[in-house]
């Protein structure tokens, strides 16, 4: 899979999807999110 960080939204998803898939602190982040999502 490629990325494409060259705007602004495609950066934000990129960060996103890495961020959910980290293995030390993806699931504390995927609680943030959901939050954030909940706002």
């Amino acid at each position: 899979r490629r990325f494409d960080v060259g705007n602004p939204q495609d950066f934000i998803k990129t960060n996103i999807h890495f961020g959910l898939k980290h293995q030390e602190f993806g699931e504390e982040f995927r609680r943030w999110l959901e939050e954030v999502i909940k706002e």
